[in-house]
């Protein structure tokens, strides 16, 4: 443990150096270009310069006006020790920059829009976990000891974990200030600051993709509002209360003119007016290029469908009571919420690429049953007009056999002789069916689906890693 806890050190050390030696890199290849030079006497200047020599490589802060908040925190550093260093960081309204306490040259930065959690670190047990990501050949590491961290001062030090696909690779950043009240400032203003940039973020993204259409505008944040978790968590609970209100119904049973069916009745159309809003909501969302994209998925023209179906049902209960049945279909729309877990998304999409290799077992499944129930009608029309007296009834009767439902005592039996003798031609037509589709042939059906799954899933992981891979190292190649 020693040793593996070295080698790490000496990682996370040298990938420290190969950042810091980048940064000033660029910085001072920039500081040539523009002929800047440094002066430590002028009053902000050297920030100004170092973190304005920053192009690509290390994210430029906003002017002296934009700076929120300035100070001298202790960062953590792990190397064969734990030790904290005294670094000078600077919050703007964009970036939270890191600076070398006595040159105030550009150490580190961080987008505060690629921030993901700013937490204390006695609340982050799991952030405080190793986080490595690869980078070109330098494998950058920010690793945090539990049994150390408790014989540091946790309540003062606070932890940053960025995005993984953002400038910092996923890194986690520990901090710790020298009081509690300097800590609380810091917490709340890099969170709020945070918050701030994002949404300034998002805003810009909308603006370069949309142009400056307000209605363009007003429609993606409608659509980002519609497909929120939150909204569809609620759109979810209201799917669920109408289906059960329509459980109610099927279980009660209650006679016309009832307060029950008055109430059930009002139940169903207050859920009908909200699930038609939201319907518009959604048709207003997805309206860019005549409709498309609403028209184009399955699930909205589900949707619309049920939605037109439980209005006509609320408004004209009489003359259409038959369409209220569809009113159930609306359960299905849980599904929709399938697509933003990725886990379970992925298991669809593995049961959907193997509907072909799996039809094809089931082709073949088939064709036996059907040869097995040509023979069955023939030999056994006459003994049991029941269970074989045509195609369709052997067909069905070679199906329930192949899923073992009483086919010996129920089936086969009943074809014996009158005083239960066994008939051998009989037990071996039967037992021969069992063997070749009951234990063969649906087994084989079962092995091409899970080898179907297994190997898509193995792909979607080669590829998803395979486009990290190459992102970083064009990442990596570019800043070089």
């Amino acid at each position: 443990r020693r040793l593996a806890d070295h080698q790490t050190s000496n990682m996370a050390e040298a990938a420290m150096e190969v950042l810091a030696e980048r940064a000033k890199k660029a910085w001072r290849g920039q500081e040539a270009r523009n002929g800047s030079h440094h002066n430590h006497n002028s009053n902000g200047s050297n920030m100004n310069t170092s973190l304005n020599g920053i192009n690509n490589q290390v994210p430029v802060i906003a002017p002296q006006h934009g700076v929120i908040i300035e100070g001298i925190l202790h960062k953590k550093i792990i190397r064969s020790t734990v030790s904290w260093q005294q670094q000078k960081v600077v919050l703007s309204t964009t970036d939270l920059v890191f600076l070398d306490l006595k040159s105030d040259e550009v150490l580190d930065s961080i987008f505060l829009h690629e921030i993901e959690h700013v937490l204390k670190a006695v609340d982050n047990d799991e952030d405080l976990k190793p986080n490595k990501k690869p980078m070109g050949s330098v494998m950058m590491m920010e690793i945090h000891d539990d049994e150390e961290m408790d014989t540091d001062d946790d309540s003062k030090t606070f932890v940053i974990k960025t995005s993984l696909e953002g400038h910092n690779l996923g890194r986690v950043y520990s901090y710790r200030t020298s009081s509690d009240e300097e800590f609380s400032s810091w917490l709340k203003a890099i969170k709020a600051a945070v918050k701030h940039a994002k949404r300034e973020h998002e805003q810009k993204q909308l603006i370069a993709e949309l142009g400056d259409s307000k209605v363009a505008l007003f429609r993606a944040r409608v659509k980002r509002l519609y497909e929120s978790n939150r909204y569809q968590l609620c759109l979810a609970m209201c799917i669920m209360f109408s289906y059960s209100m329509d459980i109610v119904e099927a279980e009660t049973n209650p006679e016309n003119g009832s307060y029950i069916e008055k109430t059930l009745n009002m139940i169903d159309f207050v859920t009908s007016t909200f699930f038609c809003f939201e319907l518009a909501i959604n048709l207003f969302a997805k309206s860019a290029n005549r409709f498309k994209e609403f028209y184009s998925d399955p699930w909205n023209m589900l949707d619309f469908f049920v939605v037109i179906s439980s209005m006509l049902t609320a408004v004209m209960p009489l003359a259409m009571s038959s369409l209220r049945v569809l009113r159930l279909i609306r359960i299905f729309r849980v599904l929709k919420l399938v697509r933003k877990m990725k886990s379970l998304q992925r298991i669809i999409a593995a049961l959907g690429s193997s509907i072909l290799p799996v039809a094809n077992s089931f082709v073949l499944l088939f064709l036996v049953t059907s040869v097995y129930a040509t023979l069955a009608t023939h030999l056994f029309r006459h003994r049991s007009e029941e269970f074989f007296g045509n195609f369709s009834a052997s067909l069905f009767t070679m199906f329930e056999v192949v899923t073992t439902d009483a086919w010996a005592s129920m089936i086969t039996r009943s074809l014996f002789g009158p005083e239960g003798q066994v008939d051998r031609a009989v037990a071996f037509f039967f037992i021969s069916y069992v063997l070749l589709a009951g234990l063969v042939l649906t087994n084989i059906v079962v092995a091409v689906l899970l080898d179907e799954f297994i190997a898509y899933v193995s792909r979607e992981k080669e590829q998803i890693e395979s486009k990290k891979e190459q992102e970083r190292e064009a990442e990596w190649m570019e800043k070089k």
